[in-house]
């Protein structure tokens, strides 16, 4: 599997791997000398490559759109069975629809719980229905056990029930 640091506006996925900073994405991007084999690592004690974000740049949809990306995606699909780009929040910046639109098998809007704007859930229903995004998933993560009613089932929403008092309202005679 190989991860793209694709959020060059506010990179942040190195400092999940405690990784030094390197030269990564922007870096390709901008300069055709180098090759993505020269810029991907390993990411220690996990079974994955990485393609850092590199520096931050002024113009990323510019250059998003110079080509090079693709060639990057085309790497990737040849050397690797997944290839997963981790974006900029959709909705805030371009750059994530230029990212996925004809080049994503599958894309991935995660959510996470109790810290999203319920509001912002209007962004992934917008691209759905316009189809600028047509195979789009959500991911809610950061759920929390005691949070979750019965045995993984529940009913309401956006509400914080022990488990005594769900039961009470689904069971009440």
């Amino acid at each position: 599997m190989l991860l793209i640091g694709g959020d060059i506006r506010n990179p942040e996925l190195i400092n999940y791997f405690d990784m030094k900073e390197k030269e990564g994405l922007t870096h390709f991007l901008v300069d055709a000398t180098y090759k993505a084999e020269d810029l991907i690592e390993p990411v220690v004690n996990f079974n994955f490559d990485i393609l850092q974000s590199g520096f931050i740049t002024p113009n990323p949809s510019e250059l998003f759109m110079n080509g090079r990306f693709d060639e990057l995606l085309t790497y990737g699909k040849e050397h690797y069975d997944f290839v997963i780009v981790d974006t900029a929040p959709v909705g805030l910046v371009t750059d994530t629809l230029l990212l996925s639109q004809d080049k994503a098998d599958l894309f991935v809007y995660v959510i996470r719980a109790d810290y999203l704007d319920k509001r912002m859930l209007k962004i992934p229903q917008r691209l759905k229905k316009t189809k600028q995004i047509e195979n789009l998933a959500i991911l809610l993560n950061n759920t929390k056990p005691e949070n979750i009613p019965g045995y993984g089932y529940g009913y309401g929403y956006g509400q914080n029930v022990s488990k005594q008092s769900w039961k009470d309202k689904i069971f009440r005679r």
